[in-house]
């Protein structure tokens, strides 16, 4: 869609590896304590022909599911909106549930609501007519637990979102929501008839009914009505989209405001002038003007121009920041170097002397003599880094490292969706989900160790974290993560190619496949282990490749292991007959049994593994005891009182200890210590109040029951916003208001 997607800033609330769970903490910003009343809409509105905003009295979950609402207009069903675009793998539906904020002032938090969009249109928005929404009770609850019960409520108010208009002469409408300022519009309407100077441009951008939508203090991106149902919390600093037939800007980029509390976050940059480019590529341009773009783009990545660098991402972003360039309205780097966003390229001559036929290519595109009005007029910028090269002797910086990207097959050739960890973050327990391949540098990177047989170790870039199961789960849907390399069988991951470059990553423990939650590639969406069939499906196949020669990466097929020795244990143990021995060591020597003939009809077994299965079928039967006999395995015992020589001692006396094979746990064949294998808590998220405390040690369940040591070490992601006592009790810090911190325990028997 060619929307602005950035660098994101986001708290991992998630779930950790082996035995070990991680909690989202958050400290509401509000000091009112948490409300036990059943939640309720207290206010319901249209705000334009298609969309309507439910008001609640508290914050809430599942409000933004649509399973939860049905709506009647005049009597009849109406039905929630829903959208997919095939050609991108997107879709949207018209519901979503968010609570915005200011990021100047995060404490000031707007009224949690739900906004739906109606599939048919309401003709006459100023008498309305008779919408009902009845929400489903039950379904809904606030932080306190107690469910919204069943609700029906009547729209019967219009509150349009904009509320200013300008119409420039081509046609292109620029729209501004009540807190828009007003000399924003104005000014944006300046900087407009500049972007838009070219007349068959404009024409065309008016002809398709193209916007600029203009938000303000108090709003976010996000409450754009056309950008709403894309909402994604990770993006709740961007101040703009575009691409689409309207872009949005932040009235505060518009104006460049740089003092006081209300600001824009890119201080160098047009916000306007980049998102409203990705709308001019998509709309304005001609196919032969499109494809053109292509060309140059791809003539420039071939040529090394661009890598490392936001505009070497893809064709979309190419062409929305070398647009800012040609304004002299982009920020560059101090140094020169290229930082995976920016680089010493800034300025429309800069431009022409690095990648002439990108300059080349914008001259038939804007008006050459044209430059933004203040205050973004030409030299107000800084220019940092003064490019004087050829074109040829600055390049970003390849990544010669040996890291490879995994890449969704279902994004196709054009959009690259790769694996990451949530913000790069490096630390044990941060979630792994998709998201779009900005650049090609190794920060997000992942490091292909060979293990035992046809397995890997897959490490996340330079942390030494592994990939992982939350948890070491087995089961169907859990969430992947990073966490300590402890070897077991859940860090390890087989490549088995399927069909062209593609691949399945099959974990060894769960055998299940590394996919997109939801098979819908959509950033941010978690990556999960699934069951497949044959090659799997899109959303389960995944490009492996160099992250600096995008060479494919091809697994090593370990030699196939010896099990001669192996299958001739289990011929010779299938030969006893289970009436010759005593029914506990019969039963311990069918379950080595059993995993032994497991392992031989493994395809993919290790040597190690088949060896090990060997040795234990061998030790299993050595300690077989023969039905009524007294002897034991091992030793002999001559008379009651005498000598007996067993593993461990010796029993002198009737009524003395014997140190047997299953007696104390210090003994060969003893019963050892059960330990833990989960760690769960009863949410994945807890809202604690500022200067209030939480005792998740009640809200977390050890198991199994009888693990010998149920201790857990308990730690906190920033002790700036909450602290975790040695007992698991949360102290949420007033610093804390608004924010989300993880909490993790973990098992301290040593089992992971």
């Amino acid at each position: 869609m060619g929307r602005t997607k950035g660098k994101r800033l986001r708290q991992a609330v998630g779930i950790f590896v082996s035995i070990c769970l991680a909690v989202g903490i958050y400290v509401p910003s509000a000091d009112a304590a948490e409300a036990a009343a059943a939640p309720k809409v207290v206010k319901a509105q249209m705000i334009n022909s298609t969309d309507m905003e439910l008001y609640w009295d508290q914050e809430v979950t599942g409000a933004g599911e649509e399973a939860n609402f049905s709506i009647t207009v005049d009597g009849k069903e109406d039905k929630i909106y829903s959208y997919t675009w095939p050609e991108y793998n997107y879709s949207e539906t018209g519901i979503v549930y968010y609570n915005s904020y200011s990021l100047e002032n995060p404490d000031a938090l707007d009224a949690p609501k739900t906004s739906i969009r109606l599939t048919d249109e309401i003709a006459d928005l100023e008498n309305l007519p008779e919408i009902k929404v009845t929400i489903a009770g039950g379904k809904i609850k606030n932080a306190a637990g107690t469910y919204a019960e069943e609700q029906t409520v009547t729209v019967d108010r219009y509150e349009p979102f904009y509320t200013q208009e300008i119409t420039l002469d081509c046609g292109v409408k620029i729209l501004g929501s009540k807190n828009a300022r007003a000399d924003a519009m104005t000014k944006a309407e300046e900087m407009m008839e500049v972007i838009l100077a070219n007349e068959e441009i404009a024409k065309r951008m008016g002809e398709y009914g193209c916007m600029l939508g203009i938000y303000g203090e108090g709003e976010i991106a996000f409450d754009i009505p056309e950008h709403r149902f894309t909402y994604d919390e990770s993006g709740l600093y961007v101040e703009g989209f575009g691409g689409t037939q309207l872009a949005s800007i932040k009235d505060a980029n518009v104006l460049r405001l740089t003092t006081g509390d209300y600001t824009t976050g890119y201080v160098d940059e047009s916000v306007l002038t980049h998102e409203f480019a990705h709308t001019i590529k998509n709309y304005g341009l001609t196919e032969a003007q499109q494809q053109k773009v292509e060309t140059v783009y791809n003539s420039a990545i071939a040529s090394g121009k661009w890598a490392n660098s936001y505009a070497g991402s893809n064709s979309d972003e190419y062409f929305a920041t070398i647009s800012a360039m040609w304004f002299n309205a982009m920020n560059d780097t101090e140094d020169g170097q290229w930082d995976g966003v920016r680089g010493p390229i800034n300025t429309r001559e800069e431009l022409k002397a690095y990648d002439n036929a990108a300059y080349e290519l914008l001259s038939e595109i804007y008006v050459s003599d044209q430059y933004l009005p203040e205050p973004w007029q030409n030299g107000s910028v800084p220019n940092n880094y003064e490019y004087t090269g050829t074109g040829t002797d600055v390049g970003g910086e390849t990544d010669d490292s040996p890291y490879q990207r995994i890449a969704s097959k279902a994004s196709g050739t054009s959009y690259d969706s790769c694996i990451e960890v949530n913000s790069g973050l490096q630390t044990e327990g941060a979630t792994v989900d998709i998201w779009w391949n900005f650049d090609e540098n190794a920060s997000l990177g992942w490091l292909f160790e060979k293990a035992d047989g046809n397995y890997y170790k897959i490490k996340f870039y330079d942390s030494g974290l592994v990939l992982t199961p939350s948890g070491g789960s087995k089961e169907e849907g859990a969430a992947i993560t990073i966490g300590k390399d402890t070897g077991a069988d859940s860090q390890l991951w087989q490549v088995k190619k399927t069909s062209g470059d593609y691949a399945l990553i099959l974990n060894k423990a769960s055998g299940l496949a590394l996919s997109i939650q939801g098979d819908a590639v959509t950033e941010g969406n978690l990556i999960v282990q699934t069951a497949y069939t044959g090659e799997g499906s899109d959303y389960q196949q995944w490009k492996i490749y160099d992250a600096s020669t995008k060479a494919v990466f091809t697994p090593e097929e370990a030699a196939e292991a010896d099990k001669k020795a192996l299958n001739d244990a289990i011929t010779a143990a299938k030969a006893l007959k289970e009436a010759d021995y005593t029914a506990d060591s019969w039963k311990k020597f069918s379950e080595a049994l059993m995993a032994a003939q497991a392992v031989a009809d493994k395809t993919d077994a290790a040597q190690e593994e088949v060896d090990a299965a060997a040795k234990e079928l061998a030790d299993a039967q050595a300690a077989l005891v023969k039905a009524g006999s007294t002897d034991q395995p091992g030793g002999s015992t001559d008379q009651p009182g005498g000598n007996t020589d067993q593993p461990g001692g010796s029993t002198d006396q009737p009524g003395g200890s014997t140190d047997q094979p299953g007696g104390n746990a210090d003994q060969p064949g003893a019963n050892a210590a059960v330990k833990v294998s989960s760690v769960k808590f009863s949410a994945k998220t807890y809202k604690v109040l500022a200067g209030k405390k939480l005792d998740l040690s009640k809200k977390v369940t050890v198991s199994p029951s009888n693990a010998a040591n149920k201790a857990l070490k308990w730690a906190v992601s920033n002790t700036k916003y909450a602290t975790v006592s040695a007992k698991g009790v949360v102290s949420a810090k007033a610093a804390g208001a608004g924010k989300t911190v993880t909490v993790t325990a973990a098992a301290t028997d040593g089992s992971g």
